[in-house]
């Protein structure tokens, strides 16, 4: 019920016709303890496959998020 990104993220469609985001097993597993995800876009902005959206902090260093696809973030779980 997912597709998968080069970058360890999945997309599961969602029935407005857009994309649930979220990281896979594999990525989690290697984050080990997540501290903080920080964006460094909006929610409404459009982006294009590749384009730097935010970091991510774990125990093991501070990564950049990049966009797994062209579209339009709607918005963040805050959570």
């Amino acid at each position: 019920d997912r597709l998968y990104s080069r970058n360890h993220l999945w997309l599961q469609p969602t029935d407005d016709g857009g994309f649930r985001v979220g990281f896979t097993a594999y990525s989690v597993k290697l984050l080990n303890d997540v501290y903080f995800l920080d964006w460094s876009i909006d929610a409404g902005t459009a982006v294009r496959e590749k384009q730097p959206v935010g970091e991510i902090e774990s125990s093991k260093g501070l990564s950049t998020l990049y966009a797994p696809c062209e579209g339009r973030i709607i918005e963040f779980n805050q959570k």
